[in-house]
């Protein structure tokens, strides 16, 4: 298990070695595939209470967050339940659904006074989430200090980074001053222009994927873009994430503090190097 506070560890002993959910897992899913909800490209909610989510590296990143999180913060995840990995490469990651409804369906329906508590306990989550300690100091990656998985770095996994310099560039494809190009060289004056704390990170924090009921946040999931990443990180992602939600940005700042020129930064760098505004 990964429960060592100061060293998170790439395995999960304890999950993947029961033979039985190997076995009947991946049967189950292949016929799931056709008879029961999804609620993503490759999530299924198998039954109420139980949920699988399977693919390539970025599951196994995900459940090794999750553990993570779980024993180091009272932040409410999924219980897991197995992670392992067949011989054709794919892994599969069966844990509990975690009870109540994303907040941002019923966010119109609660009254201020409800609105505000909600904002108020995740804002202390994601503070818990901030307040854990660097393992490795300096470096940019994934929980374990794996590769990042999340597209809006790069396409397809990239690093560990030895620091933030090494993923800024990484990020803007090895340009430098003069590139050329005036906006790509605003981009890079901004992300050199101080020093970068390093930040336990969610990276896709919306509304979305977080649970509420009566009263309660009952849930944080989707943790594949989780990792040790620059203090703006969560912000600029979260601004992002609310892609289907545009009228709820305002309601960021109730649970993390604002980075608005890392967010022209990395507006601009999206728009530059990811094609898209």
């Amino acid at each position: 298990m990964c429960n060592d506070r100061k060293r998170p560890k790439r395995f999960l002993p304890s999950l993947s070695r029961t033979s039985i959910y190997k076995l009947l897992v991946p049967p189950i899913v292949r016929l799931a595939r056709r008879l029961r909800p999804r609620l993503g490209p490759r999530v299924i909610l198998l039954t109420p209470n139980l949920i699988v989510k399977y693919g390539a590296a970025e599951v196994y990143s995900e459940a090794c967050a999750i553990d993570y999180i779980s024993k180091n913060t009272s932040i409410p995840v999924p219980k897991l339940i197995a992670v392992f990995q067949t011989r054709d490469g794919t892994t599969y990651m069966l844990m509990a659904r975690c009870p109540g409804v994303p907040l941002q369906g019923i966010i119109h329906q609660l009254t201020p006074t409800e609105r505000q508590n909600a904002f108020a306990q995740l804002r202390g989550y994601v503070d818990e989430l901030r307040a854990l300690e660097p393992p490795q100091p300096g470096r940019v990656g994934s929980i374990t200090y794996g590769p990042l998985e999340d597209d809006r770095i790069l396409d397809g996994p990239c690093g560990p980074f030895e620091n933030v310099s090494a993923f800024h560039r990484a990020m803007r494809l090895d340009a430098e001053i003069p590139s050329g190009h005036e906006e790509c060289d605003t981009v890079i004056s901004m992300q050199n222009r101080r020093e970068y704390a390093i930040k336990c990170t969610h990276g896709d924090l919306s509304l979305r994927h977080v649970h509420y009921l009566d009263g309660k946040i009952t849930g944080v999931i989707d943790w594949e873009s989780a990792g040790w990443l620059p203090d703006y990180w969560e912000y600029t992602m979260t601004w992002d994430s609310f892609w289907d939600a545009p009228g709820l940005r305002a309601n960021i700042p109730a649970f993390l503090d604002p980075f608005p020129e890392e967010l022209e930064m990395e507006q601009a760098r999206i728009r530059l190097f990811r094609g898209r505004n």
